[in-house]
């Protein structure tokens, strides 16, 4: 501990993090208990929560459109008498696909107060920041291996940051500059092929196909990442839904084919 107040930087942080470190040791399971965040109880809850964050990323019509899908989900499975999983799978996913962190979103992270606050919080002194920035208009590609190259630009883009936020609502319009590139077209991609294939799960959902349906609506869990790694995921799970939604399809005739041969 006299090692850390000798060496000065960020002393508190680092006595927590070395007595994090001794407790994680010894009792792993104690940590995890203190650490656990709080859990969302219910699909109520999550709608709630993803509707105010949307609000946030965007407006309130998003919330709306959000709100609007789930809904018809949660009609249709409760008719059936399914067991909700279907409806937990669309509140969650819908809502990754709907706020894409894309630079408006990182601009309104930055900007918000809160990080400021945890910046101080964390670090002692006078800070001096420098972001990393691989996308348009900062960054560059390799020309040898047609991957992006990372620029360091110092504090001075907390201003442009700032501006963003303000301006998100330009995000999508003919205004955005962001609009035509790669990472900003395959997530408008993903995100009408979701809406797609809820549409197609609304109009054959059946308890026989209650599983596959439920799979599909959980396919954008495993799409993560940003640029070439994001698109290889996506690719991934392009294979994985043809699966899905032929045994989706498939499922949904051998359920009505058992119904007219007890009828």
């Amino acid at each position: 501990m006299r090692a850390v107040e000798l060496n000065d930087i960020a002393i508190d942080m680092n006595k927590k993090a070395f007595n994090l470190g001794r407790l994680a040791a010894e009792n792993p399971e104690q940590l995890m208990q203190a650490k656990a965040p709080a859990q969302e109880t219910s699909v109520d809850d999550i709608i709630a929560t993803r509707s105010a964050r949307l609000k946030d990323y965007q407006n309130e019509a998003l919330a709306l459109r959000y709100q609007a899908l789930v809904s018809k989900v949660r009609s249709k499975e409760e008719a059936l008498g399914g067991d909700g999983s279907l409806t937990l799978a669309v509140a969650t996913y819908y809502f990754k696909l709907l706020a894409h962190k894309d630079e408006w979103e990182v601009a309104r992270l930055y900007s918000r107060p809160e990080f400021k606050q945890q910046l101080q919080a964390t670090f002692d002194g006078n800070l001096k920041l420098k972001f990393h920035i691989g996308g348009w208009p900062l960054g560059r590609v390799d020309p040898a291996t047609g991957k992006p190259v990372k620029r360091g630009v110092g504090q001075w883009l907390m201003g442009s940051f700032h501006i963003m936020a303000a301006l998100r609502g330009l995000r999508g319009s003919v205004l955005d500059p962001f609009r035509y590139s790669a990472e900003t077209k395959l997530a408008q991609s993903l995100l009408q092929t979701y809406e797609l294939d809820i549409a197609a799960i609304l109009n054959c959902l059946h308890t026989s196909n209650h599983v596959a349906a439920v799979s599909i609506a959980r396919l954008p869990e495993h799409i993560r990442g940003y640029g070439h790694v994001l698109q290889q995921h996506a690719t991934d799970a392009q294979e994985e839904r043809s699966k899905l939604l032929a045994q989706l399809h498939n499922e949904q005739a051998e359920g009505q084919i058992d119904i007219v041969q007890l009828s």
